[in-house]
């Protein structure tokens, strides 16, 4: 009897109950978008977790001089000493050790079409430069600088970066000699509809020649260390082999020495990280490297950052929610004193107030259910999985607002004159 009442009611006013369903549908609109957001904002903050509370000390080399740096490369093992310090330091520092350098890549992106943001230095405004500076190798390209960054094996550790499609990489793509001249890659999302999983690109890394086999996309917006990937190539740091010859000796020594330019991340103090990095010089027989800086508060800018975003997406969703439950308090309000007369009719058919009031709020239980239901079902169809937390978010929306919306409602109801509503039916 209820139902049908509130059916009626609101077909005889589908003008009103539009209004409140689209509001509703915007609201819960804003809530399912505020629910991924702070989704998301949970995940970048549970990456960084393991960060706080240490210190950072970026390592560099003193081999400033040009002279200090050939004089180094003329001594006895001098690539094996830089190779094994490079080794002591993934293994056997005791600490964690992250190399993330971001750098460009000579790239041959082959007969697709792509977006020159995709290029290093395009958030520069140098993106027309690098298009300029691109060449042709034997027949082969055009190259052009691409955006890359390259981590060690404890950087995609302490990061944890996931694939949207394809496979995430694993321990033995870091060692070049499972694949002799191809490095396994993973893209950023703003290359999925340009190439496919197990494409091979050609590319120049360090002057030497490479593939690059696509192992897997990454979803978009994930960062590492402040870096988002979407439009990167993200390189696994390549452990080689001694070289066998003067081409590759040239080539690993620069890569070699790029790859112990990092930081170490760490909750002792400076004299003690300054003494397991002595330990390592010494039995690597590598005395060129030196903490550079110590940044107490790593990465303190993105974690202020997602302290803020929690903070206004709270904010936003509180006023989202007091304006939603004014209006429909407002607009069923006046909806009540528009119906004098129906209400009339009731009360002198013989209905009770408490049975008029309990229509009213049917009514509003069906305008607040029926947008989040529709929300949900769109919600289903977006996503391949559907978050218990976010039902129950709906749940407890749907709840709160017919309450709130019902409080204003029922002390009107009180009010009403009832011997003023009895004269109007006669």
């Amino acid at each position: 009897m209820v139902m049908r009442e509130v059916l009626e009611s609101l077909k005889r006013r589908k003008l009103f109950a539009c209004l409140i369903g689209f509001g509703l549908m915007v609201f819960f609109f804003a809530v399912t978008v505020l629910f991924q957001n702070y989704i998301h904002i949970e995940a970048k903050g549970g990456k960084v977790e393991s960060f706080q509370g240490l210190s950072s000390y970026e390592l560099g080399d003193t081999l400033f001089e040009d002279s200090d740096w050939k004089e180094y490369l003329n001594e006895p093992n001098a690539l094996e000493r830089v190779r094994r310090f490079y080794g002591y330091l993934e293994e056997n520092l005791g600490e964690k050790y992250l190399h993330i350098h971001t750098q460009s890549i000579a790239l041959s992106p082959g007969n697709v079409k792509w977006d020159e943001k995709l290029l290093h230095g395009h958030e520069d405004g140098d993106a027309d430069k690098v298009k300029e500076r691109s060449y042709y190798k034997e027949k082969e390209g055009p190259y052009y600088a691409f955006k890359a960054v390259q981590m060690n094996k404890q950087a995609f550790d302490s990061f944890t970066i996931d694939v949207s499609e394809g496979e995430a990489l694993s321990p033995e793509d870091f060692d070049h000699n499972n694949n002799p001249g191809v490095i396994p890659v993973l893209l950023g999302s703003e290359y999925q509809s340009i190439y496919q999983v197990g494409d091979q690109l050609t590319a120049e890394y360090l002057f030497k020649d490479f593939q690059l086999e696509i192992k897997g996309f990454i979803p978009s917006n994930t960062f590492v260390s402040e870096i988002y990937l979407d439009r990167y190539i993200v390189i696994p740091a390549q452990q080689f082999d001694a070289p066998v010859d003067e081409e590759e000796w040239d080539f690993q020594r620069k890569h070699y020495f790029n790859l112990i330019n990092g930081s170490i991340y760490s909750a002792e103090g400076k004299g003690v990280i300054v003494g397991k990095l002595e330990k390592i010089k010494t039995k690597s027989d590598f005395p060129h490297i030196m903490i550079l800086g110590v940044d107490d508060s790593p990465l303190e800018n993105l974690f202020a950052a997602i302290q803020t975003h929690i903070q206004w997406v709270m904010i936003l969703a509180g006023v989202l929610f007091v304006g939603c439950i004014l209006s429909i308090s407002i607009l069923m309000m006046t909806k009540i004193q528009d119906n004098y007369k129906n209400m009339s009719i009731h009360l002198i058919s013989g209905a009770t107030m408490n049975q008029l009031l309990r229509y009213v709020l049917a009514e509003v239980l069906v305008l607040v259910s029926i947008p989040a239901l529709l929300m949900i079902l769109l919600y289903m169809g977006s996503f391949s999985f559907v978050p218990p937390l976010y039902l129950l978010l709906m749940v407890m929306c749907i709840f709160i607002l017919t309450l709130l919306s019902a409080a204003p409602i029922y002390l009107q109801f009180r009010k009403l004159p009832i011997s003023r509503l009895l004269k109007r039916a006669e």
